[in-house]
């Protein structure tokens, strides 16, 4: 995610980099010259449907030749700015990127809990690689069981009612299909051992 106006002076050098690529976008309009965001947004054309968050979308390709898909949504802090967001899976709608990207947040949080609250590295300072293995390990089970913790505390949800959902679930399939799918592997299985039995 890039937002619009970011200053490239606060940027790590990597970073910097890497966002300087992604700023000379090629978008073939016509000349072939290289975009920057600001520019490909204004090309873009506008998206029409019932997510209003979803500004602009277009597909064109990095300076470096990848194909990538760029959305262009709402930034929801700063209403007259825009954020873009970039895929290289080509298939993808844009709601679709956008739900992925919502996913991929919940990792962020994940990493800044374990480095900030847990103290991921600065709890250990160890140099052996088993050391830190176990100190990864005993931070992310601090962070497992904080978020049990949390979920038990929130969610409403039992586990007598998600067993319930499950059997719901596998009352759609009826006998004949849960016993093709069982079988399957069995059957393959043992036409591979004929196969083996006869020809070899």
């Amino acid at each position: 995610m890039i937002e619009q106006k970011q200053s490239l002076d606060q940027l790590p050098k990597e970073i910097k980099a890497a966002f300087m690529e992604l700023n000379i976008l090629k978008h073939l309009n016509g000349a072939g010259e290289r975009l920057d965001l600001k520019a490909l947004y204004s090309v873009a054309p506008r998206v029409e449907g019932k997510n209003r968050n979803v500004l602009r979308m277009i597909q064109t390709v990095l300076a470096p030749g990848i194909p990538v898909t760029v959305v262009f949504v709402h930034h929801r802090s700063k209403k007259n700015e825009w954020l873009a967001i970039l895929s290289t899976d080509l298939t993808l709608t844009a709601q679709d990127i956008i739900r992925i990207y919502r996913m991929r947040w919940d990792i962020e949080v994940f990493f800044k809990c374990a480095k900030s609250l847990l103290r991921l590295q600065k709890e250990f300072q160890g140099r052996s690689y088993d050391l830190l293995i176990s100190h990864t390990t005993i931070v992310f089970s601090r962070y497992i069981l904080l978020a049990w913790q949390h979920r038990q505390s929130t969610d409403q949800r039992t586990l007598g009612g998600l067993f319930y959902l499950l059997c719901d679930e596998v009352a759609t399939i009826d006998w004949a299909t849960a016993l093709h799918s069982h079988s399957a592997p069995f059957v393959e299985i043992r036409n591979t051992l004929i196969f083996k039995h006869f020809f070899i």
